[in-house]
């Protein structure tokens, strides 16, 4: 038979010349050709762009939005553009690329082919649009696609050829009008941000969206807050959000169990979905979207982060300052009312004394780090400092656990000093992070210092107080006062002033006691007039005993 043993003679080989032919017909009007444009993409951003013209390593803009991050050499070979092929009898014309599939860079994952015109801005005076893709050994056809017409349209996304998860190149037909040529493809880079290319980039970007189509459908009194963007597996994007439920805003018992069965429902990932057609991106179906389990947890632990920017130099230079002065000083100040209960700073627990050279004070004597013990039972903790000369900025951390604290513990300042300035105006950016310790990704709210008007040593940002049904609520000063960590006592006198105004003066005056141990028999401050009586007695009796 003239077929035998036919399967016999089959081999493998690798694919490694691809041949995309494109061609087109321009039935009227000066003659005109198609401009082709090859755009690679990586995970994350654009490598080169291949025309041809050649290579475009960096488009004509300072923004690094355009530029390509081809290394040099890469590209070499693995892009070519033959010279364009027209007949004016029949009206049409041919433009070839050959691709080296071979050569192509390992980070490589996206090719994606760009038709313009090269005189007009008008892709609709051309008709008949086709892509072929071929085997440059064999000729073979692989795949064939008619872009269709494009109207008002100065450029169409042609086709794409795609390395995917099972490690095989893919092709694509896409037939997506955009703007731009191959003059200037900054609008059609735009555009490839919506489509998906760079990938990572492009479902990045889907986060806010998504998360604002939460927010407006579940009608949540505050916005869903992303704690953190990952690209699993196979490019799929995974988005961790918080939502915050306050009981003191009209929240119920059990509103945060409640808002987690609500995410489970299957109607939240259409209306997602309809969101992301609707902006533009068709990629997307309900099938694509998966809600993990949520669950609802208190608010126990909160991280404080510090941070500010050095001085500038020019600064440094006119004060002429020799010194190392890139840090500040965080601390946490504790109160019981208006008593100061603990300063915890970069030494750690201070320890507040009660009686001091003998005289007995219930407001709390503070005389540097003694170390006499934590009165926060360890519920505030300094948890490191970090400094970056590059960036020329800097951070300190603190801990809080609200669940440890005392349970007469009513307020904690926050603050912030300088010891070396005296000035916390020199520097800027100064602000106080409040993140849940568990979940660092949950920035639950930030303090600012203002830019302007800050000429003491210290800045104290916020408050946390302690309110009816044990919680706790953030109030901000943002307002610069005196004192700094070589000496508290001018900003411990400012927070006290605080204190008196919130809970008022109902503590004795510091005096000495004969028995410190018996509380009740400390005698307190009287008016003047009740004195003055007390000693025309004393008087009266003492004349008396004496004429006796």
């Amino acid at each position: 038979a003239p077929w035998s043993g036919c399967l016999q003679r089959l081999h493998a080989r690798v694919m490694r010349r691809l041949t995309v032919d494109f061609h087109w017909e321009y039935p009227s009007g000066l003659l005109d050709v198609v401009d082709v444009s090859c755009l690679i993409f990586d995970d994350e951003q654009l490598i080169e762009i291949i025309s041809q013209n050649g290579k475009k390593t960096m488009l004509a803009s300072a923004d690094d939005k355009y530029k390509a991050a081809a290394e040099p050499g890469e590209m070499d070979g693995v892009v070519k553009h033959l010279h364009v092929e027209e007949s004016t009898t029949k009206r049409e014309g041919q433009r070839r690329v050959h691709l080296r599939v071979d050569l192509m860079p390992d980070r490589a994952r996206d090719i994606v082919f760009v038709c313009s015109p090269h005189t007009t801005r008008d892709l609709s005076k051309f008709c008949n649009l086709v892509v072929r893709i071929c085997d440059t050994n064999s000729e073979a056809e692989l795949a064939m696609y008619a872009v269709g017409s494009c109207i008002n349209a100065d450029s169409v996304v042609a086709c794409s050829i795609s390395l995917l998860g099972d490690g095989l190149w893919h092709v694509q037909g896409m037939g997506v009008p955009c703007r731009g040529t191959a003059r200037d493809l900054r609008p059609t880079l735009d555009r490839l941000l919506a489509i998906g290319y760079p990938r990572n980039v492009s479902m990045r970007s889907q986060a806010p969206l998504m998360l604002e189509t939460i927010t407006n459908k579940l009608d949540l009194p505050r916005e869903a807050k992303c704690t953190g963007v990952d690209i699993g597996p196979g490019n799929t994007l995974q988005v961790k959000f918080v939502l915050e439920v306050v009981d003191t805003e009209g929240g119920k018992p059990g509103e945060g169990d409640r808002r987690a069965k609500e995410l489970a429902g299957k109607a939240l990932l259409e209306d997602i979905a309809l969101a992301l057609i609707n902006a533009g991106d068709t990629r997307f179906r309900p099938r694509h979207i998966t809600m993990l389990p949520a669950r609802s947890k208190p608010l126990t632990r909160l991280t404080v982060d510090f941070m500010w920017d050095y001085p500038a130099e020019e600064d440094v230079e006119a004060a002429g300052e020799t010194r190392d002065c890139r840090f500040l000083d965080a601390v946490a100040i504790s109160f019981c009312g208006r008593a100061l209960q603990e300063v915890v700073d970069y030494r750690g627990p201070h320890g507040v004394r009660l009686v001091h050279n003998g005289i007995y004070d219930e407001t709390g004597v503070w005389l540097g780090k003694v170390g006499a013990g934590d009165a926060t039972d360890g519920a505030v903790l300094f948890r490191g400092e970090r400094s970056d000369d590059l960036t020329r900025t800097a951070s300190q951390s603190m801990e809080i656990i609200l669940p440890q604290l005392p349970p007469n513990t009513t307020d904690i300042f926050l603050a912030v000093s300088t010891p070396v300035f005296h000035d916390i105006g020199m520097y800027q950016e100064i602000r106080a992070v409040i993140r849940d310790a568990d979940n660092p990704g949950h920035e639950v709210v930030t303090v600012a210092m203002p830019a302007s008007g800050l000429a003491q040593e210290a800045g104290l940002l916020c408050r946390l107080a302690r309110t009816d049904g044990d919680y706790w609520k953030l109030g901000c000063f943002r307002s610069s006062v005196a004192g700094s960590a070589p000496d508290y006592r001018p900003l411990l006198s400012h927070a006290r002033m605080v204190q008196e105004r919130k809970h008022g003066r109902t503590n004795p005056w510091p005096h000495k006691g004969a028995r410190l141990g018996d509380l009740n028999l400390l005698k307190v401050m009287q008016p003047l007039e009740a004195w003055k009586r007390t000693a025309q007695t004393r008087r009266g009796s003492g004349g008396a005993a004496v004429s006796g």
